[in-house]
């Protein structure tokens, strides 16, 4: 979920650009993006170590769907490699999941 705030008028140029990047990540996606991408990731899951609603989150998910989302979550965020992003975009690209909600200002 990426919000791209723009003026009516640049829709269709804004819509052409985040194609682009889309189907880019299937093939340009780099080791320095991933790792960037992950660094960002681990600190932010080290951080929800220390907060309640992290814990909270963690706890109801278990709960409720029997997944464990803290247990193990740093080195699976560092397992994760370019090519598995690549495929995972490339079969998400093929099966056409990619929504737009566009909501315009009321007049």
């Amino acid at each position: 979920q990426i919000p791209f705030p723009m003026k009516p008028e640049l829709k269709a140029d804004v819509h052409a650009e985040v194609d682009r990047l889309f189907d880019s990540v299937t093939t340009e996606m780099s080791d320095a993006d991933i790792n960037a991408i992950k660094e960002y990731l681990v600190k932010n899951m080290k951080e929800g170590y220390e907060k309640n609603e992290s814990w909270l989150g963690a706890i109801n998910g278990y709960m409720n769907n029997g997944v464990d989302t803290f247990t193990g979550a740093v080195d699976v965020i560092n397992s994760i490699t370019t090519e598995d992003v690549k495929a995972i975009m490339k079969q998400l690209k093929d099966k056409g999941y990619k929504y737009r909600y566009i909501l315009n200002p009321a007049e």
